[in-house]
């Protein structure tokens, strides 16, 4: 890990403009995430296309790190052969009619969590750069990144789940009015966190910008599109859309990180794209990938009798697999520290 010797002078993990505009997301999330909402909405073959574009990329960037990068399958196969394994072969055979809803339903809430730990993660990460330490700190951070994802949860829950059973689950509106009041909590604990660092700058003349900057983003990309768009998939869009740029970016600036522009012998294959110059083979790789993959998917969904439930089915185990390693693969990770 660098070495912090002006406590005043932040350590970057790349560079200002890279934190700050991929990472934190500030300001393109204030212009990508109507876009994707907008777009969400009126237009039905979206999902195809943004799957595509962002997410096939940014869930086999994930897997490369596991099986091109730290090759731990060779040394917990369990973990990270037989358990993706099987679930594939689980959510093949569950992801029929019977079970659409209760699959769909897992993997939402297991995507959403999915995506708040990786904001943490980034965070936690640079919290460590710069010896942020103090228990307030880490008590008002985590209660930060979770604001915007719990009214999401909740909205999810009473809109979709609660809301087509509202004649057999008892005081529907008491929830309402729990997912009302979950929103006021929101904006309390963001003014509370905003305060706090104002507070750092007048008391200390410390300001971590690139915190700063996070923690609003990621409390308005939950809350405003669904606010602003009223529809709960339009905004679980905008957030994953914004979650596959930074773990695209994330899984690069890790491998920038490891490689330093090196070709390593026992990692030919994906080291190849680190040496100078090479950022753009990274980027078009995945995209390549990720659009093969989905014109195979696309035509064998057109052949099937039920073209949604067929393109779920196949592309869902790929998420839950990612899902499953995304929680693993970082937790022994000191490259981004």
């Amino acid at each position: 890990m660098e070495k912090v010797n002006d406590l005043n002078k932040p350590v970057w993990f790349l560079n200002p403009w890279f934190d700050i505009l991929i990472l934190a997301g500030f300001p393109i999330a204030f212009i990508f995430i109507p876009l994707i909402c907008y777009a969400w909405i009126h237009s039905p073959k979206f999902e195809y296309y943004l799957y595509a574009a962002s997410n096939l990329p940014h869930v086999f960037a994930g897997y490369t790190v596991v099986y091109l990068s730290q090759k731990a399958y060779k040394e917990k196969p369990i973990t990270f052969l037989w358990i993706p394994l099987f679930i594939i072969i689980a959510t093949i055979i569950f992801w029929q009619p019977r079970y659409y809803r209760q699959i769909l339903h897992i993997r939402f809430f297991w995507g959403m969590w999915h995506v708040a730990i990786q904001f943490f993660y980034i965070l936690s990460f640079y919290k460590l750069r710069n010896l942020d330490y103090l228990r307030i700190d880490k008590i008002l951070d985590t209660l930060a990144l979770a604001a915007g994802p719990v009214y999401l949860y909740l909205s999810y829950y009473v809109r979709l789940i609660l809301k087509p059973q509202a004649d057999i689950i008892y005081k529907v509106s008491f929830v309402e009015q729990l997912l009302k009041y979950s929103v006021m909590f929101t904006w309390i604990i963001a003014v509370a966190f905003i305060a706090r660092q104002v507070y750092l700058f007048i008391r200390w003349k410390k300001v971590y910008l690139f915190k700063f900057l996070m923690i609003p983003i990621v409390i308005l990309i939950y809350v405003v599109p669904l606010l602003i768009f009223k529809d709960i998939h339009a905004a679980s869009q905008a957030v994953i859309a914004m979650h596959n740029v930074q773990y695209v970016s994330w899984v690069w600036l890790y491998y920038h990180q490891r490689f330093k522009g090196k070709a390593v012998q026992e990692n030919r294959a994906i080291s190849y794209f680190f040496k100078p110059g090479r950022t753009g083979h990274y980027v078009f790789f995945f995209l390549l990938a990720g659009t093969l993959f989905m014109l195979v998917v696309m035509k064998m969904a057109y052949l099937s009798h039920d073209p949604h439930l067929t393109f779920k089915a196949i592309t869902g185990p790929f998420a839950l697999i990612h899902f499953y390693l995304d929680g693993r693969i970082w937790k022994n990770v000191n490259d981004m520290m």
